[in-house]
């Protein structure tokens, strides 16, 4: 086999970035076009896509409104109309709601009985219908006025409609009847076929919902979208040069599909009148790109989305894509969607590119000089400081940190490189001094805990600390005195300083040794935490925060004195029959600070389970960046009973470990729990016995 020549870096670094620039001289004048001339036709494709997208968004938003409207208008039926059929009052309450809108030229209010009132919004100005068939009979008082002249006039004109005939009227009253008035307002939805006002005659879209008064009498409320108005917005948009949109629907009553909700821009449509008359017409009838791209997408089948799609209109190629419009409220019966259109000729995407291969052509040679030159310079800077680098990185196997990184180049990579290297060196320094201390830190927390529990009679006590990576400082402790059983008292503590380390596991130390020797010495709760308080503020002023929880227990009656001075952890106390669950939290300041208030006193009879937690358990975080939460701790409390209290810190334990899973976790995770026996059934019917025997003795 043959051994291949070795050579030095600069000199391989010339040569392959050499034959780099002459492969990109030859390729790049012939793949520089091609990816230039696709890179442009796909960015004006991500233009005909954003619009169809803005519409699409827009439609949406058009719904998210009149699902407010609605709901403002059914608690108003409900509990501010007074029962009188008061146009006036209709004309000043309503007509907001339209303004409010552009594109919404009509709303509707009708009863059951045939009431019915209509205010559109013409371009002219304001026309109100009111139809009350029992007091007016077979005409209808009609309102006009406009913006600068309020005063309306009024008329009687005949009316020709029937409201119980419309079919948002229909349409609503049936939701009404099949899931009941109780049911949510998006369930009561409905979304009408579109077709032209009864009043004015533009073509428009209805929404309406029914509900029913105090009084049991069937309300309709209906809020119209103009087509008119959605043609001029559609007629506004410009895609490109030459492109256009247009907004479609199935027609159920067409046998040749799709018809036009909205119209585009067409050179024959120069008067908006002329515009309107093909609204809810199918788009052949109007011809052009529109109506060829449906004509080819569809054939016969119904849309469908998807990327882009090319195809002939006028003898020319264009480019064409739909997006379904989907409503995102009301819980509306599934019907033929909408759907939003834009073609753009293809002459609009490559217009541009003849002009620019002689500018793609000069900017490909500028860069295979500059390029042929950077190779030449780059040989000669990089050899220098790539040596620097290999040998700090053998320092660095050799655990040598002594040395820092010390590189002098142009190069922003390498000088990037030597700045990590220089990083790890640093922080491996750092890392091996920060583990010893933590390491100091563990150890004088394992040696500061309890090596046993002591255990009153007729109670279990349990504890579990389990320490972050970096020791927090997180210490329990169970102190029982010696003295006569009468007077005995178990003291619990559980301390949480704010940092981390030696400074914090000292510090812990501290406390525990004050807090002994104040229970030793018999002193009562509040005494204790005021002996701490004195040991923080004045004896090391210096000190960080602490919050703890400590108590007192007399184990004859089961009275529980305790104090939280700034305990942000949880305290749940669950009855002997798991029913009732009661949580405390601190109210006081920490320890060192001034508090006023008396310890709080908790009675914990048989089978009772009390348990301290810190906040490093209930704010332990899973995978999923999901707190663990006391609501998991409540779970375990309620599930069995007859759980030991060792029993209950091994499924915590166990919870936590399963719900934490790999995760790094930044604080300790100390628990208490208190658990009083309970009576046995033998010696619940022997007390039950004694008492009558008792009473007869007296």
């Amino acid at each position: 086999m043959r051994k291949p020549r070795s050579r030095s870096f600069r000199s391989s670094l010339v040569l392959n970035l050499l034959g780099i620039v002459m492969l990109f001289a030859l390729a790049s004048s012939v793949l520089g076009w091609l990816v230039l001339r696709q890179t442009l036709r796909q960015a004006s494709q991500a233009v005909m896509a954003e619009v169809v997208e803005a519409k699409a968004d827009t439609h949406a938003e058009y719904y998210d409104s009149v699902e407010k409207i609605f709901v403002l208008t059914e608690f108003w039926v409900r509990h501010r109309w007074n029962g009188a059929w008061d146009t006036y009052e209709f004309d000043k309450i309503f007509a907001p709601s339209l303004l409010a809108f552009a594109d919404a030229s009509a709303l509707y209010l009708a009863r059951e009985q045939g009431d019915l009132y209509v205010l559109g919004r013409t371009p002219g100005g304001w026309v109100s219908w009111t139809l009350r068939p029992v007091a007016f009979g077979e005409r209808a008082l009609v309102r006009t006025w406009t913006d600068r002249d309020p005063a309306p006039e009024e008329s009687w004109q005949p009316i020709g409609f029937d409201v119980g005939a419309q079919p948002w009227f229909a349409g609503a009253i049936g939701r009404l009847e099949a899931v009941g008035v109780d049911a949510p307002l998006r369930a009561r939805g409905f979304e009408a076929e579109p077709r032209a006002n009864p009043t004015t005659g533009l073509p428009g879209r209805v929404l309406s919902f029914a509900t029913r008064t105090e009084l049991g009498d069937a309300f309709v409320f209906g809020f119209e979208q103009s087509l008119a108005r959605l043609t001029e917005r559609l007629q506004d948009l410009q895609v490109l040069d030459g492109g256009v949109v247009a907004v479609v629907r199935p027609a159920a009553e067409r046998e040749d599909g799709l018809v036009f909700l909205g119209v585009p821009a067409d050179p024959g449509l120069d008067h908006p009148a002329a515009a309107r008359a093909f609204i809810l017409r199918p788009p052949r009838q109007l011809g052009g790109p529109i109506a060829d791209f449906v004509e080819q997408v569809a054939a016969g089948r119904p849309l469908e989305p998807g990327p882009a799609i090319r195809f002939e209109s006028r003898g020319e190629p264009w480019w064409g894509m739909a997006k379904e419009l989907r409503q995102r409220v009301f819980d509306l019966p599934s019907g033929p969607p909408s759907w939003v259109v834009a073609a753009v000729p293809e002459a609009d995407l490559v217009r541009r590119l003849p002009r620019l291969w002689p500018f793609l052509l000069a900017a490909t040679a500028v860069l295979a000089l500059i390029a042929a030159a950077r190779a030449i310079r780059l040989s000669r800077t990089y050899s220098a400081p790539i040596d620097a680098l290999v040998e700090q990185s053998r320092r660095l196997q050799r655990l040598d940190f002594s040395r820092p990184t010390e590189v002098r180049t142009e190069i922003t990579e390498i000088g990037i490189l030597a700045g990590t290297l220089e990083s790890a060196r640093r922080s491996l320094g750092a890392y091996a001094s920060i583990s010893e201390e933590v390491r100091i830190a563990d150890a004088i927390l394992r040696a500061s805990l309890p090596a046993a529990l002591p255990r009153p009679e007729g109670f279990e006590i349990e504890a579990s600390w389990q320490p972050a990576e970096e020791t927090g400082g997180e210490m329990f402790d169970v102190v029982a005195p010696d003295g006569p059983p009468d007077s005995a008292r178990t003291a619990l503590m559980l301390l949480v300083p704010e940092g981390f380390g030696v400074e914090a596991a000292v510090l812990s130390a501290q406390l525990r040794a004050v807090f002994r020797a104040a229970v030793r010495a018999r002193a009562e709760l509040d005494e204790i935490v005021r002996a701490l308080d004195t040991c923080l503020a004045r004896d090391l002023r210096d000190a960080m925060r602490v919050d703890g929880w400590f108590g007192l227990l007399e184990p004859d009656s089961g009275r529980l004195v305790h104090l939280a001075p700034g305990f942000t952890g949880n305290v749940l106390h669950r009855r002997a029959d798991a029913a009732t669950l009661g949580r405390a939290d601190s109210n006081q300041p920490p320890l060192g600070r001034a508090r006023e208030g008396r310890p709080s006193e908790t009675l914990l009879e048989p089978g009772d389970v009390l348990i301290v937690a810190s906040h490093g358990i209930v704010d332990a975080m899973s995978t999923a960046r999901e707190r663990f939460g006391t609501e998991r701790l409540a779970t375990i409390l309620r599930g069995r009973p007859d759980r030991s209290a060792a029993e209950i810190v091994q499924a915590i334990e166990a919870a936590l470990t399963a719900f934490v899973a790999d995760r790094r976790q930044a604080r300790d995770r100390t628990l208490l729990v208190v658990r009083r026996m309970p009576v046995p059934v033998g010696a619940r019917e022997a007390a039950t016995a004694i008492e009558p025997a008792k009473a007869g003795a007296s």
